[in-house]
């Protein structure tokens, strides 16, 4: 299976009031996946180039992530449909 394992970057910005990534972060830092994966597998990356549309998105929180966190996105694709992947 390939795949791209995305080191995330975690901002200051990103924190609630108690020191916790924000939930809806979560969602930028699974973007910043998708662009690395499309980069090196699908097409050369540009942002006019982009013809799909994210129907959906989930997350499933097992555990906070803190400022000092190493923490890695890792994207592939798991299925691939007439219409969809």
């Amino acid at each position: 299976m390939e795949y791209t394992l995305t080191k995330i970057q975690i901002r200051y910005r990103d924190l609630d009031t108690v020191g916790h990534v924000n939930n809806a972060v979560y969602f930028s830092y699974f973007e910043q996946g998708r662009i690395d994966f499309i980069k090196k597998y699908l097409f050369e990356f540009r942002a006019d180039d982009v013809n799909f549309v994210l129907a959906r998105a989930e997350a499933d929180f097992y555990r906070s992530i803190k400022l000092d966190d190493e923490i890695y996105v890792k994207t592939f694709i798991s299925k691939v449909g007439k219409k969809s992947f």
